[in-house]
């Protein structure tokens, strides 16, 4: 096991199970779950990291953001 994640175990009715504690995010652009580890990607927005699957995600995320984070868009410069 790597140091990212520990086992716990238990036995139930004569079976052992296994929990992974580690931690799970989803991306939000395409809502799969991914341990920030594995991640291919992530960026930050308004004090938060967002973690993507691919980099097509990420590039979704970056051209529109408050699609995805909830956050209002930055301002942009009218010039």
């Amino acid at each position: 096991m790597d140091k990212a994640g520990r086992i716990s175990g238990s036995l139930d009715e004569g079976r052992i199970t296994f929990e992974s504690q580690r931690q799970v995010v989803r991306d939000p652009v395409c809502g799969m779950d991914i341990r920030p580890e594995r991640a291919v990607a992530a960026s930050d927005r308004g004090g938060q990291r967002y973690y993507f699957c691919s980099d097509v995600c990420k590039q979704q995320f970056d051209a529109h953001p408050e699609r995805f984070s909830g956050l209002p868009e930055p301002a942009t410069d009218p010039r």
